[in-house]
């Protein structure tokens, strides 16, 4: 199985660096590994003998996970230094550490003879993977050398490809952690159920991120500041069409809209849609004079969201939503697509009806005006209750961290 995989790995690669020749986050994703071990070993010598923990995110959205696991480190144990590994350059590129006490890196592909390389000289004393990261040569190895690796934020469904008989073997390995903090109860319970053993209720680490998140939030200065605000956010091409034509059927509100990606191509496949006077956030930040403004910028988002009546946050008709959390902790509605069952959070919300799913593109344009109708101060005072109630329990993460690190 491990072969197989192995093979599988090298051969993405491979089809990656072809990539690369005509696709600009491949080029980034291979430029930024080239001579990356040379590059930081000087530091690494630096910090010899000092307590060192790895923290993998994926790509921004899981670091934001991890902020809020890294300030409660960084108060109990001042004098630990940091690696942060990223998979995907959105990651990588637009996240700066101007304290020493931090290095940032892409993670190697998953191939056993370039972590082993790694592992050597970072000589990490914890390794933390936030959410669903799988990189079962890396798993390997820090098992065999014994280094405590966690998971958190973890979820997964009862019909999750490692449950099936023939991952056996990837399973184990994911059991052999020091300690996975799940997501949620039902998370837990799932668990539970397949023979972990390793599991604690962490909660979602996003909750205090956002609220953090909200302290600096920015309020735009409108040509026309009596409409509505309508935003849509993290949205990728595949909604362009049905945003766009909302947009152009329904003039008196002001817009927002943020793409997933930022790209030129991403920003214009939005720009070129839309049949009214556009202005990009870059250009000045917060006064603009057209009422539709597309944020190309990436970071920004999370703090214009309180600018809106209304939100819609994309990605739900595709793998599914983006960060239902940043637009809702400013208590205004938000909307999704029907992708959840992966979702807990989501999930949750939505039983609780703080999440409006639509099942069909063009419901998009009835419930917008629903929610732009409903008591805002109401739901903005259940949104209050549903924060408050619902905190990570950072503590179990600190004082196992403590029994790891000795101190």
């Amino acid at each position: 199985m491990f072969i197989i995989y192995s093979l599988l790995i090298r051969l993405y690669t491979f089809l990656v660096f072809l990539s690369a020749f005509f696709n600009k986050k491949a080029d980034s994703w291979i430029k930024g590994r080239k001579n990356q071990l040379q590059n930081i070993s000087p530091k690494l010598k630096d910090w010899k003998n000092q307590k060192i923990g790895w923290i993998h995110a994926a790509s921004y959205g899981e670091f934001e996970m991890s902020r809020p696991l890294i300030r409660t480190l960084q108060s109990h144990f001042p004098d630990l230094k940091f690696v942060i590994s990223f998979y995907s350059p959105s990651g990588y590129e637009n996240i700066h550490f101007e304290d020493e006490r931090f290095l940032k890196i892409y993670l190697e592909k998953d191939i056993a003879n370039l972590h082993e390389k790694y592992i050597e000289v970072i000589d990490p004393d914890f390794v933390v993977f936030i959410k669903y990261e799988f990189w079962f040569n890396f798993l390997r190895i820090l098992k065999a050398r014994k280094i405590p690796f966690y998971f958190t934020s973890l979820h997964m469904n009862r019909d999750h490809y490692l449950f099936n008989p023939f991952f056996k073997a990837f399973l184990n390995l994911i059991k052999s952690s020091h300690q996975i903090f799940c997501h949620n109860k039902a998370s837990y319970e799932i668990l539970k159920e397949k023979g972990f053993n390793n599991i604690s209720i962490l909660g979602d680490t996003r909750i205090k991120q956002v609220q953090l998140n909200k302290q600096n939030a920015t309020i735009i200065q409108w040509s026309k500041p009596g409409q509505q605000t309508i935003i849509f956010g993290s949205c990728t091409l595949f909604e362009s069409v049905m945003i766009c034509n909302y947009i152009n059927s329904n003039p008196g509100y002001n817009f927002i809209i943020a793409p997933h990606d930022i790209d030129e191509h991403s920003i214009s496949a939005f720009k070129d849609k839309i049949k009214r006077g556009t202005s990009l956030y870059s250009e000045s930040i917060h006064t603009f004079k057209h009422e539709v403004l597309i944020i190309d910028t990436l970071g920004d988002l999370k703090h214009l969201y309180g600018n809106a009546d209304v939100a819609y946050v994309g990605a739900g008709f595709e793998k599914g939503p983006h960060n239902v959390l940043e637009p809702l902790v400013y208590g205004i509605p938000v909307i999704t697509g029907p992708n959840i069952r992966k979702f807990p959070m989501a999930q949750l919300l939505k039983s609780k009806e703080l999440l409006f799913v639509i099942e069909k593109k063009n419901q998009l344009d009835q419930w917008i005006q629903h929610l732009l109708e409903v008591d805002s101060e109401n739901f903005s005072d259940l949104c209050t209750v549903f924060f408050e109630e619902n905190q990570a329990n950072l503590d179990i993460f600190t004082q196992e961290i403590k029994q790891v690190i000795g101190e």
